[in-house]
């Protein structure tokens, strides 16, 4: 939904594993401590330095743990993990853990390193700045590394009560998911990634969202599935700016807002060479809901344009029901209705990251009774044909 570029696929996809690999690092100073039958040895300094040295060396930045204990009994616990902000391109990342805990099992830890992981509390603010800062690439864990040969199974990965962030420059309003809590399963060996996402739960700007799922990288395949749902979400710029392909009304001039309540369902799977291709190859469909308002959009600027009045442009939608098929990287819209004071208009037809192929109907009242071209053209056409782009769409 959103228009990800290769080089930030690219980047995300690196630093997912560089995420798994720092929530498993910690595995690699609790092996001393298991062979030397030792759980006092996981509060010294040494094991705590040990800990933050590998935590700044996956991450390139800075990283702080104020106490690590050990029990035979409950595992490992690590009390306070920071991490200075972590700065890639226009990226600005500062994650905090309050509590990290986790249970190797002592017969399999030299082998497969099967363990349980809760995370509690866990902080991850986001920032987008407006230009790309230009920062190195944290070191990567080589082939010796513990977790990197013998590879890392996480059979229960709990998330309780984290938060994340989203603000960017660009917009006045950040996105806030709290209360976020989850359950997965995790493996990772040998250059291969699989999640399953068992349930996730969380408060996105108000609303409920919810989410499961299965994610597999491996060399040259990657495959995924998601079912999602979210309950009266408050809209906001950046919200709008990611569902716009579900709701091209949501495309808005600068001076154009959009703000209300979104429901949304939707269910996607695709396949690829990579994440990238899988993401372009899939296939779903979704049903979104708005109430609210929207005003400025592109596409009545568009039709304003090419009649001739300057009404039209700013007309406000009050209302929005948008069903719509994802198929090979495209949004077929199937009567998509947008609701204003004077009357509706439905948007049939394919939107995708650079293309525009709509019949746009409108009631002849949103005209006001002028623009006989206008009602000529949805006389004989059934509609106005629409193409260009989402930022700049031409009405034919």
């Amino acid at each position: 939904m959103n228009e990800p570029t290769t080089k930030k696929r690219g980047f995300l996809c690196r630093w997912t594993g560089r995420l798994l690999k720092t929530a498993f690092v910690l595995i690699i100073v609790a092996i001393p401590a298991v062979y030397f039958g030792a759980p006092c040895l996981a509060k010294t300094n040494w094991a705590k330095g040990k800990a933050e040295a590998a935590l700044t060396r996956l991450t390139g930045s800075p990283a702080h743990i104020d106490s690590m204990t050990m029990s035979w009994k409950t595992g490992f616990t690590v009390s306070n993990v920071r991490m200075d902000a972590i700065n890639r391109g226009r990226l600005e990342i500062t994650p905090t853990i309050k509590t990290l805990r986790f249970a190797p099992q002592a017969k399999t830890m030299c082998s497969s390193h099967k363990v349980g992981l809760t995370l509690v509390e866990p902080t991850i603010a986001i920032r987008e700045r407006s230009e790309e800062v230009a920062t190195p690439a944290p070191a990567c864990a080589g082939k010796n590394d513990c977790c990197a040969s013998k590879g890392v199974h996480i059979e229960n990965l709990v998330i309780e009560n984290g938060t994340v962030t989203y603000d960017c420059d660009a917009f006045n309003q950040p996105v806030t998911l709290k209360n976020l809590a989850l359950r997965a399963e995790v493996q990772v060996r040998n250059g291969r990634v699989n999640i399953e996402l068992k349930q996730m739960t969380g408060r996105l700007n108000d609303g409920l969202v919810t989410a499961s799922g299965l994610f597999s990288i491996e060399p040259g395949t990657a495959k995924g599935s998601v079912n999602l749902e979210a309950t009266d979400v408050t809209a906001n710029d950046v919200l709008a700016r990611v569902m716009k392909y579900l709701a091209p009304i949501f495309e808005t001039a600068a001076q154009g807002e959009v703000k209300g309540k979104v429901n949304l369902k939707l269910t996607a799977e695709g396949k690829g060479e990579n994440a990238g291709a899988m993401i372009r190859a899939a296939k779903g469909q979704a049903l979104l809901v708005f109430n609210g308002l929207v005003t400025d959009t592109r596409l009545m600027g568009a039709i304003s344009a090419r009649f001739q009045n300057p009404s039209l442009a700013g007309a406000p939608f009050d209302a929005v029901r948008a069903n719509v098929v994802i198929a090979d990287g495209a949004f077929l819209h199937q009567n998509t209705v947008a609701s204003t004071p004077a009357g509706s208009i439905s948007i049939n037809g394919t939107v995708d990251r650079n293309d525009l192929n709509l019949l746009v109907r409108m009631d002849p009242n949103i005209f006001g009774g002028r623009d006989s071209e206008a009602l000529r053209m949805l006389a004989e056409q059934g509609g106005l044909r629409v193409r260009g782009t989402m930022s700049q769409p031409i009405v034919e």
